[in-house]
């Protein structure tokens, strides 16, 4: 697995912490171009830190959740950047 970008690891955390979420309403929430969200999901989806299902209504939309290595990812990601911004609070 090669590093994630920025926009990677913001897509990553908005499916951690709203878990079930599709592409659209990540787009919305954090006000980042579709394109880019649906690219950054077709990469963490290849390096199977998440999978894409289909939602009850036959609209297309894809519902997304991580994989355990896409928690563990995003759990890691958190205490890291959690650590940064305590040592630079000093």
């Amino acid at each position: 697995m090669t590093p994630l970008t920025k926009n990677e690891r913001t897509v990553l955390f908005e499916v951690a912490t709203h878990p079930g979420t599709y592409a659209s309403a990540i787009s919305h929430r954090i006000r980042m171009d579709g394109r880019t969200v649906s690219r950054s999901i077709t990469r963490l989806e290849k390096d199977t830190l998440l999978i894409r299902t289909a939602r009850s209504q036959n609209n297309g939309t894809r519902n997304l959740t991580l994989t355990s290595t896409g928690r563990a990812t995003a759990l890691l990601l958190f205490a890291t950047t959690m650590t940064e911004a305590a040592h630079a609070a000093d």
